[in-house]
């Protein structure tokens, strides 16, 4: 149960690698080329044709139009692009075309800062569940040596089954790390972020919460 929804958190992290383009339209002069989206480098001037989603982040030197960055930022509504505004990678363009200047390769932008943030967030392990798997490794050894007793002082293999279900360890195994690993695919579907999972077990210490100008 536990792999099962580590790897739905794994799914929630390769469908927002899958949103991002693989590739870049870089011109130079008066060509548009079509090339790999870590070939881009700083400087470089791409053009964001309507719809598509931007690659990297950098700064209008051509075109007017409008961005959804609500997925970045949370802002509800579209951010006016013109001449010398920022454009976030990940955000989706509007009904025109943008060209812009590259300020960061793809590795350094807006989108992979946030990828890198969800995936070290996947690896960590909040301390409750490190404490969940310490007594668990000493609770279950303790509870089939109690069960093999009853069944041999009592000579009934019943006595056996009913120390198991009464002693099982698996509220004590399960009830903590599967919270903590189904939350991880569900957050990112509700516009929530979480840098660590040991916020949720340390949530009932929170005292203040400060919410920005969205609301989210």
């Amino acid at each position: 149960m536990e792999s099962y929804a580590l790897r739905s958190a794994s799914s929630v992290l390769a469908a927002l690698a899958k949103r991002m383009p693989s590739g870049a339209h870089r011109k130079r002069e008066s060509a548009i080329v079509d090339v790999a989206l870590t070939d881009v480098a700083i400087g470089d001037t791409l053009v964001v044709y309507p719809h598509d989603i931007c690659p990297v982040d950098g700064v209008v030197i051509e075109g007017h139009g409008v961005m959804d960055e609500s997925y970045l930022t949370g802002e509800p509504f579209q951010i006016s692009k013109t001449s010398g505004s920022t454009v976030l990678s990940g955000a989706i363009n509007g009904e025109s075309a943008l060209t812009i200047r590259t300020t960061s390769c793809a590795a350094d932008s807006r989108y992979a800062k946030i990828m890198e943030v969800m995936r070290e967030s996947e690896a960590k392990r909040p301390n409750l569940r490190r404490l969940g798997d310490r007594l668990g490794a000493i609770y279950t050894p303790v509870a089939l040596t109690v069960a093999v007793l009853a069944w041999a002082i009592s000579g009934e293999a019943v006595r056996f089954l009913a120390v198991l279900v009464i002693a099982t360890p698996c509220p004590l195994l399960l009830a903590i790390p599967m919270p903590s690993s189904d939350q991880f695919p569900f957050a990112p579907a509700d516009d929530h972020r979480q840098r660590a999972p040991s916020c949720s077990s340390r949530s009932p210490e929170c005292r203040t919460a400060i919410f920005d100008k969205t609301g989210h």
